[in-house]
C-alpha cells in the first residue's frame, strides 16, 4: 500500500494493492504442502492457521473495497463492513459449537446428494452475501468451515477437479483482459513489490516457526506462504476498472506469477538440499 502511494497511484490503488500483496494463495500453498509431503506436519498446521486468518480478514476488507469502488458513502461502507463482521461472527460461532451437528445432517455415504447439498449451500450463501453487500467468496469459504471429518474429506475429493477447472477458466479470462505491453510497463514496480512481498512472508514464516527444533523451518514456512493467487486476482478484477492511474490487473498477474515461481523454487531447492544431505 505504501508503495502505491509512493508511486502516486492514489489511495484506492493503495488499498487494493495492499490486499493483493497481503493474502497468500490457499490453493497454491495447499498444493505445495501436499506435493512436498508436509500435509500432516506441525508446520502445515501453523501455515493453515495463517491462511485461515488471512482469508477471514478479507471479510471486512472486500465490502469496504467494494463500497469505495462503487463510490458509496462512508456510512454505506461502514454498514457493509458491520454486516460482514456480524455474518463472520455468526458462522464462526456455529462452526465452533455446532459443526458436529451440521456434519451429521449430511450423509457422506451418498456422495452425489452430499455434493449437491454442499455446492447448493455455498452458492446460496454467496448469493445472499452479495445481496447483503458481503463477499460471496468469503461466504462460501465460511460454509466450508462448517464441514468437518468424513464429510469434509468426501467433499474435498469430489470438488477437487471442479476447483481446478474453475481456477483455469478464471486465470484464462484474467489473462485475456491483460495486455502484454502493460506487463512490461509495470515490471519495475512489480519487482519492488515482489521484494517486499516475499520478505514479508518470510518474516511471517520466521514468526510461526521460530520455536521449532529445525531452525531452517522458517525458510520452508516463508516459501509456502509466498505464492499469491485467487483472492489477489479477485481484488484486481474488482478494483482494476476504477483504478486508472496504473494497470492493476497487469501488476497482479505479474506479481502472482513471480511469487508462485519463487515459492515453488525455494521449496524445490530445500528438498534438493535435504536429499543431498541424506545421501
Amino acid at each position: 500500500a505504501a508503495l502505491a502511494l509512493l508511486f502516486g497511484w492514489g489511495p484506492l490503488a493503495a488499498l487494493a494493492l495492499g490486499g493483493i500483496s497481503y493474502v497468500s494463495s490457499s490453493g497454491i500453498t495447499s498444493e505445495l504442502i501436499r506435493e512436498s509431503g508436509w500435509r500432516r506436519s506441525e508446520l502445515s498446521r501453523r501455515i493453515v492457521t495463517i491462511l485461515v486468518f488471512e482469508d477471514l480478514a478479507l471479510a471486512p476488507y472486500l465490502p469496504l473495497l467494494t463500497s469505495l469502488v462503487l463510490g458509496l458513502s462512508a456510512v454505506a461502507g461502514l454498514i457493509s463492513v458491520s454486516i460482514a463482521l456480524i455474518i463472520t461472527g455468526i458462522i464462526l460461532i456455529i462452526s465452533y459449537r455446532g459443526k458436529a451437528q451440521w456434519s451429521r445432517i449430511l450423509n457422506p455415504d451418498v456422495p452425489s446428494a452430499l455434493l449437491l447439498t454442499v455446492f447448493g449451500s455455498a452458492l446460496l450463501a454467496a448469493g445472499v452475501a452479495d445481496l447483503a453487500g458481503f463477499s460471496g467468496a468469503v461466504a462460501a469459504f465460511l460454509v466450508g468451515l462448517l464441514l468437518t471429518g468424513e464429510v469434509a474429506n468426501t467433499v474435498r475429493g469430489r470438488l477437487g477437479s471442479l476447483r481446478d477447472l474453475f481456477a483455469a477458466i478464471f486465470f484464462l479470462f484474467f489473462g485475456l483482459s491483460t495486455n502484454f505491453s502493460d506487463l512490461v510497463e509495470v515490471f519495475p514496480a512489480v519487482a519492488v513489490l515482489v521484494v517486499f512481498g516475499v520478505a514479508g512472508k518470510f518474516a511471517v514464516g520466521w514468526w510461526i516457526a521460530k520455536d521449532m527444533n529445525d531452525k531452517s523451518m522458517w525458510v520452508r514456512a516463508g516459501a509456502f506462504l509466498t505464492p499469491r493467487g485467487e483472492f489477489s486476482m479477485v481484488i484486481a478484477a474488482l478494483a482494476g476498472p476504477v483504478v486508472l492511474s496504473v494497470s492493476l490487473q497487469a501488476i497482479t498477474l505479474s506479481y502472482v506469477f513471480l511469487t508462485a515461481i519463487i515459492g515453488s523454487l525455494v521449496i524445490r531447492f530445500i528438498r534438493s538440499g535435504f536429499d543431498r544431505e541424506s545421501k
